[in-house]
């Protein structure tokens, strides 16, 4: 009985101990997230279709949002254009992801990576589908999450990716549709 006691007594000592440590951890700005999420879902930003004045809106936010994270671009830009074809399409379209990294301290050469995509349905009969929730939330929390790990500085590189295309991929592959 008297070393089950001790046993939480030292539990509850390391408990009390680590809150300060806890406490003074960066957290998450949820004022910015929001920001983020808000602005991303806006009318402004026409559902954010890929290839439209909405999108590039986006990409531009985002790679805004990049540089103040503290990210660094994987070659001269951030942005990584690609070719795609979807089903039903009779040609290639064009893509441009938002890549970043925030490189390790004691092994970048090793890479975690973290994803989300900003496209949505864009405009449709004349409204516009905002995709708050697919995917301007997920943009919004990995731009969040890639200030924090920015700031505490990983051992291992941290690879940042705002996807495109990935919508219209998403409908047209077999058995998605």
């Amino acid at each position: 009985m008297r070393q089950r006691h001790h046993v939480l007594l030292s539990a509850a000592l390391v408990v009390i101990c680590t809150i300060p440590a806890l406490v003074q951890t960066p957290a998450i700005d949820a004022a910015q997230l929001f920001k983020d999420l808000e602005t991303l879902s806006a009318g402004d930003m026409e559902g954010r279709l890929t290839g439209t004045p909405g999108a590039a809106k986006a990409r531009a936010y985002i790679q805004r949002r990049f540089k103040e994270a503290g990210l660094q671009p994987i070659g001269d830009s951030y942005e990584r254009p690609f070719t795609y074809r979807g089903r039903g399409d009779s040609g290639d379209r064009s893509g441009i992801n938002i890549v970043g990294v925030v490189r390790g301290t004691r092994e970048p050469g090793r890479f975690i990576v973290l994803t989300a995509h900003f496209d949505h349905l864009g405009v449709r009969n004349g409204e516009i589908f905002n995709g708050a929730n697919d995917n301007a939330s997920g943009v919004a929390t990995l731009l969040a999450v890639a200030s924090r790990v920015s700031a505490s500085r990983p051992a291992h590189s941290v690879v940042f990716a705002a996807l495109d295309a990935f919508t219209k991929m998403r409908f047209a592959s077999p058995g998605c549709s």
